[in-house]
């Protein structure tokens, strides 16, 4: 055959390779990956409603998500804390109260002069503020007594009750020391008992070091809780009243 004749009879081939060519790229691609699926929406709010489901936060930070839930299973808002560490907290309540805490260091405390009473019928004390006015009185002591009060839980003098011992504390001729711890119905009783001889202690040590004339003055540290209140524990105004230390100061009578 002659090549013009080849030229001819390949020409329709050639068209019809076209043609199949472009038949393929308009055609499907049976081989591609299949499209994602759209994610399932969830139902509307008045079908939420009507069911008593509710939208929630699942998990936080990149992991979070929401999802219906039906309560009580939804997540819940819980409460937050300060994380504390209770060695630290218990270091840091020691530093701010310096009182002895046991029965042994509290008596370890006390100067030569002073007594610890744990046990034991309270001793009776003179009538207070007294005043020695004729000879049937003459040598007879002069009784004054005060009581300061302390917060809740603690032994640590407040400036008001420093200010008041400060006070009744100044002058001569005292020879005797009463001071008597006490505390409020809350808590344990061997709690209560310890917190009050406490309180004691924290007014004794503070007499010997703010008054030294007090030095040979006899001192009788006494501490009971949940005994001896000053009135009712059914307020809070009467346990902060049951929180106190009462101290009283016997005086040699001076002539007037």
């Amino acid at each position: 055959m002659t090549r013009r004749a080849l030229r001819l009879l390949a020409a329709p081939v050639l068209a019809v390779t076209a043609i199949g060519a472009a038949s393929s790229c308009s055609a499907p691609r049976t081989g591609a990956l299949p499209s994602r699926p759209e994610a399932a929406q969830p139902p509307p709010t008045s079908a939420r409603a009507a069911a008593g489901l509710s939208i929630a936060q699942l998990d936080h930070g990149r992991q979070a998500r929401f999802a219906t839930c039906a309560p009580p299973a939804c997540p819940a808002v819980t409460p937050k804390t300060l994380a504390v560490d209770p060695a630290r907290a218990a270091t840091a309540e020691a530093r701010a109260d310096p009182t002895p805490r046991s029965d042994a260091v509290i008596a370890q405390s006390l100067s030569p002069g002073e007594t610890l009473v744990i046990a034991g019928p309270q001793a009776k004390l003179p009538t207070a503020h007294r005043t020695a006015i004729g000879p049937e009185d003459a040598g007879e002591p002069l009784v004054s007594e005060i009581a300061v009060g302390f917060p809740f839980g603690s032994a640590v003098l407040t400036a008001a009750a420093r200010a008041l011992i400060d006070a009744a504390a100044t002058g001569d001729g005292i020879r005797r020391v009463d001071i008597r711890g006490r505390t409020d119905n809350v808590g344990p009783t061997a709690a209560n008992d310890l917190l009050a001889r406490r309180r004691a202690a924290a007014v004794a040590q503070y007499l010997r070091a703010r008054h030294p004339h007090l030095a040979g003055a006899e001192v009788k540290v006494d501490g009971r809780g949940v005994c001896c209140y000053a009135t009712e524990n059914d307020t809070p105004e009467g346990r902060a009243r049951n929180r106190r230390v009462e101290i009283a100061f016997e005086r040699v009578p001076t002539d007037l």
